[in-house]
């Protein structure tokens, strides 16, 4: 017995993709792949698509993220049986050797997802400590900065944006901050 339906293309590709997800054998990284073909083919935003197929936004988001990994980053993950958080850990930080190394680590060590995303966390805080400070923006016409500024701040405000800009004189300047 069966069930026969006419469904139009992006139908069809939306229910595969569907059937596809439900199966037990298909990595993250192919389950990524197929979200991101479905969204292409019906021309829509993630929380569109998230909610055609009836998933929570930021799964679907958290699952397209780990298409940030490289082809051999992704075969390292799977060839190591890291899980998806596993993956999701690396893409905290910035560069692709940095992310081989930890993942090399975390093989080496059989970290559990908890213990990579505190090493992972560490070496960010490392790295940020490393930097050095942000360089002090010099400006010559003041007016014109402050002026775009506003314009930005009332463009947010009549997108719908609720938006807070407050000025503060300091020592060295002025300091501007948008909320």
């Amino acid at each position: 017995p069966a069930i026969v339906r006419e469904y139009e293309d992006s139908q069809t590709a939306a229910l595969g993709l569907l059937e596809n997800l439900q199966r037990m054998d298909l990595n993250p990284f192919e389950q990524a792949q197929g979200l991101r073909d479905v969204i292409a083919l019906w021309g829509c935003t993630q929380a569109e698509a998230a909610r055609r197929l009836g998933m929570a936004q930021p799964t679907l988001a958290n699952k397209l993220r780990l298409l940030q990994l490289t082809p051999d980053q992704q075969q390292f993950v799977l060839d190591n049986h890291l899980t998806e958080r596993h993956a999701r850990a690396l893409l905290k930080l910035d560069n692709g050797e940095d992310q081989r190394k930890a993942a090399q680590y975390i093989v080496r060590n059989n970290l559990t997802v908890a213990q990579s995303e505190a090493y992972i966390s560490k070496l960010c805080q490392d790295t940020k400590a490393k930097q050095p400070p942000s360089p002090i923006l010099r400006i010559k016409d003041v007016r014109l900065f402050f002026n775009t500024l506003r314009r930005s701040v009332n463009l947010m405000e009549a997108a719908g944006l609720h938006t807070q800009c407050t000025k503060e004189e300091v020592e060295d300047g002025v300091k501007v901050t948008i909320h």
